[in-house]
Parts: structure tokens; C-alpha cells; sequence
């Protein structure tokens, strides 16, 4: 019986898992400890809309961002530390209604609300509006909660002697969600790797082409220098890379100067070469359900043949 009432009103959830492929440049042993790293995972949730969702009030079923027949959008972020469900009935084409301590307060569409204390917002028409819809639950979920349970439901761990693959994995009741997830996690990861565009210095003597390679790879290691740098307080594994390449600058500024000798002739500015990715997303998600979706199966089927199997055991003993 429990199990029947499990399967029931729990939402089956997903284990969606992929492989990561670490650039040669990574230290292996930082790199799972980083991928888990909270502040990674916050940069992450801040960037995807995961702390609002919207339900149909009638079916509990989330509702598709391409779908959706209504919108909030917000002047004043909810609060991290705030979680709340707003419910909203759409009256005609102008008007809608919003449920507040059993009372429907009317508002137009693109009015701004701001009696809630921990929000500002209105509420315009979706991709999905019409005047006949059913009601719409607005649910906010708390920011802190909401890193804790990705943190928890995130594993990483690698595959291989040589630590140069990691299987990502998360736990989720969406697939769609878990997807974009895992793919905004790799690309927070390798955003400051990325170089921007920056100035590069060319010089008119005989030997220009060396000073244009130099000149070049200066670029490269200052612009690595600056991001670990930034990366310091948060990845306190990279002193060591942060020591090293800042011996290498010393010398290689050296060898530019003695090249360069003071001829210049212009500077202009120029793509620099971006670094590689350091870690890549490799193959397709590998979708499967969760382990307790199965327990609860099973134990759902040997409830339903206890019936049947009871009366026979009753039998051979009276026999």
C-alpha cells in the first residue's frame, strides 16, 4: 500500500550522466573538488531560470518556458532566503487575479506589484495566453535551498587510472532541466579561460617575427596570470600554477625587451588565441531512473501478488 501511494504522488526522478575529457593543462586532483565547488554551483543557478517555475493549479504539471501563459517578470529579484507560491487567475484579455490571504486582489497586465515584500514584479502575457486558461501557480524556491539540493544531487568522479575523464551525473525530476544544467556547469567552468581581445605589439626590425611569437605567448600567460589571480580566494590550489607562471612571464618579458630593443613601430589591436576548453563535454546524456524509482516497483508488485499468493499458502497448511 505505501508503495502504491509512493509511486502515486512522488514524481519519478532521473539520473542524467555524462563524461567530462580534462585538458592536459588541469591538475586532476583540484578538478572534481572545483566542478563541486558551491560557488561554481551558484554562478551556475544564477545564470538558469531554476528558482521560478510555473504549475497548472489543476494538473500540478510544470509548465514549458516556450508555453508558458503568463509571465512574471521582476524589477526586484525575489530574496535568496525567500520561497513562496503565488497563485494567478486570468479574468479576460486585461485583467488577472492573484490569491492573497483568501482574497483575489484584480490587477492589469503590465502593472507594476509591489505589495510583496520580497519581490517587484508584473505579469504579461506568455507565448501560450489565452482568456480561458486554468489557474497558475508561480513557485519561487529558496536560493539557498535550492545550492544545497544541487550540490547534494551533483556527483563526480573519475573513470580511468589516468584521471583524465570524469562521469558527471544529477539526480532530477526534470530531464530538460538536468540537461541545461550540466551544459551551463561546463561552460561557467571554462568561461575564464577564455582570452579576451587584447593589444599586441609588432616591431620594425629584422627579427619581427620572433618578437610577434613572444609578444603573443606574453599575452597568453598575462591574461592567465590575471584569471588565476581572480580565482585565488575561490581555488586555493592554484598558488603553485600562479608562482610558476609568474617566474615564466619574468623571463619571457626579458627576452621580448632584449628582442623588441626599443623599435617600436606601431601597436594594434588583434584576436589573441584562446585558450583550449579545460574540460569538454564528450558524447551524448546517458539517461536512466533512479534506483528508488525501482525499490519502489518492486515492492509495488510483490504488494499487488500478496493477495494471490496468501491464500495459497493458507491452503497447504489446511491441506
Amino acid at each position: 500500500m505505501a508503495a502504491s501511494v509512493y509511486l502515486i504522488f512522488t514524481p519519478v526522478t532521473f539520473k542524467v550522466t555524462t563524461k567530462i575529457v580534462l585538458n592536459s593543462n588541469q591538475y586532476p586532483e583540484e578538478v572534481i573538488k572545483n566542478i563541486k565547488s558551491k560557488v561554481l554551483l551558484q554562478k551556475v543557478i544564477d545564470q538558469l531560470p531554476l528558482r521560478i517555475s510555473y504549475y497548472s493549479k489543476e494538473s500540478s504539471k510544470e509548465i514549458r518556458q516556450d508555453s508558458l501563459p503568463i509571465k512574471f517578470i521582476f524589477s526586484k529579484k525575489p530574496a535568496d532566503d525567500s520561497s513562496a507560491e503565488i497563485k494567478v487567475i486570468v479574468v479576460d484579455n486585461r485583467q488577472y487575479k492573484i490569491l492573497e490571504d483568501k482574497t483575489y486582489m484584480p490587477f492589469f497586465f503590465n502593472q507594476q506589484v509591489d505589495f510583496y515584500s520580497f519581490a517587484k514584479f508584473k505579469v504579461i502575457k506568455g507565448p501560450g495566453f489565452n482568456a480561458h486558461i486554468e489557474p497558475v501557480i508561480l513557485k519561487i524556491s529558496n536560493a539557498n535551498e535550492l545550492l544545497e539540493e544541487y550540490y547534494k544531487n551533483l556527483d563526480a568522479r573519475f573513470i580511468g587510472d589516468d584521471h583524465k575523464v570524469i562521469e558527471l551525473s544529477l539526480i532530477t525530476n526534470s530531464l530538460k532541466t538536468g540537461k541545461s544544467f550540466m551544459d551551463k556547469l561546463v561552460e561557467v567552468y571554462n568561461m575564464p579561460y577564455n582570452v579576451p581581445n587584447v593589444p599586441r605589439i609588432t616591431a620594425n626590425i629584422s627579427n619581427k617575427k620572433p618578437v610577434q611569437e613572444i609578444g603573443d605567448e606574453l599575452t597568453i600567460l598575462k591574461a592567465k596570470a590575471e584569471m588565476y589571480n581572480n580565482q585565488q580566494a575561490t581555488f586555493p590550489g592554484l598558488n603553485d600554477s600562479i608562482l610558476k607562471i609568474n617566474n615564466f612571464i619574468k623571463s619571457k618579458q626579458l627576452e621580448y625587451n632584449n628582442l623588441l630593443q626599443n623599435k617600436v613601430e606601431k601597436t594594434e589591436t588583434v584576436a589573441a588565441k584562446p585558450t583550449a576548453n579545460v574540460i569538454e563535454k564528450s558524447g551524448e546524456y546517458v539517461i536512466t531512473y533512479s534506483k528508488t524509482w525501482y525499490v519502489y516497483l518492486f515492492a509495488l508488485l510483490i504488494g499487488l501478488a500478496l493477495p494471490l499468493i496468501i491464500p495459497y499458502f493458507k491452503l497447504r497448511v489446511n491441506l
